[in-house]
């Protein structure tokens, strides 16, 4: 039986990795977040209002692939003392007076996961093997293309992207590199 979630998140998934084929130095996350509104919060909610706050700079803040689910990524490059980015649903978030709601709702988030107990994380097995768990960690591509011969591997990095430790983890790197971005922006 699946853990109970009273947090408004679940079924959150992550992934960091150097870019080896084109640009070794550059290190990118991604992080799904399934968001819902239950008695202990309004998550879903919550980042609709931050996400039309943004749209003059922004534009619509579509939803990855489900609605009730948003796309994390960032990206920073190793020894070059450059900036991470920070990419929501696939846009571009340029920190500016009019995003830093965004940056500090995304920075709630993750903190918020990286803190969490594992007893509190619900990843849904149908949702984690299954085509949405597959599908919707990466932009464009399947957990499957990773190893496309080979189902056993599959499984074995969808129990890894989908893991409190891993969820945990990532959350950390991703808040990590908003708080970089936020203190370079206030300076």
């Amino acid at each position: 039986m699946d853990n109970i979630n009273f947090t408004g998140i679940r079924n959150i998934g992550a992934y960091v990795k150097p870019l080896q084929q084109s640009l070794p130095d550059v290190t990118v996350t991604h992080m799904v977040i399934n968001l819902t509104d239950d008695y202990n919060g309004k998550d879903l909610t919550e980042f609709k209002e931050v996400a039309k706050k943004c749209e003059p700079i922004i534009g619509k803040c579509r939803f990855a692939k489900d609605p009730n689910f948003i796309h994390v990524m960032t990206s920073s490059v190793q020894e070059k003392g450059l900036i991470p980015r920070l990419a929501v649903n696939y846009i571009v978030i340029p920190i500016q007076r009019e995003t830093l709601s965004m940056f500090s709702y995304i920075a709630k988030l993750t903190r918020r996961i990286s803190q969490m107990s594992e007893k509190q994380f619900e990843i849904a097995n149908d949702f984690k093997f299954g085509p949405d768990g597959d599908s919707y960690i990466f932009p464009m591509h399947k957990v499957s293309d990773l190893n496309p011969s080979n189902p056993d591997k599959t499984r074995e990095l969808l129990s890894e992207i989908y893991s409190p430790n891993n969820d945990k983890q990532v959350a950390k790197l991703i808040n990590d590199h908003i708080q970089i971005s936020m203190e370079d922006y206030l300076k």
